[in-house]
């Protein structure tokens, strides 16, 4: 894997719900990691062409192996805050033969 494709910095967190003194449900965010990642557009949406809202994926994003991922999580961008939803990871491929594994996910950009 190219160290040099891996430029984009993401927070990895995780959603939680908890309850307030008054009983009330509000959820928070916990960062489980950080991560250099390769962030590639799989849809024309990135640039505008066909803005709308669906379940498709819209990016795909390569990393190296982490084994303390949650099935669901968002990555976040350090540089813009941008949020990218990985709503599974059994989708996710995974080179197992090699040295340094690595994962590609695909996510939704949080419009």
């Amino acid at each position: 894997m190219q160290a040099g494709n891996l430029r984009h910095l993401m927070r990895i967190e995780i959603e939680n719900v908890v309850k307030d003194v008054t009983g009330k449900q509000q959820t928070t965010r916990e960062i489980v990691g950080t991560v250099w990642v390769k962030l590639m557009p799989i849809d024309l949406r990135e640039f505008g062409v066909v803005p709308s809202v669906s379940a498709r994926p819209s990016h795909k994003v390569t990393m190296r192996f982490r084994d303390y991922l949650p099935n669901i999580f968002f990555f976040v961008s350090i540089k813009d805050g941008k949020e990218y939803l990985c709503n599974s990871l059994a989708t996710a491929s995974i080179n197992v033969g090699e040295q340094d594994r690595v994962l590609e996910i695909l996510v939704n950009e949080k419009v």
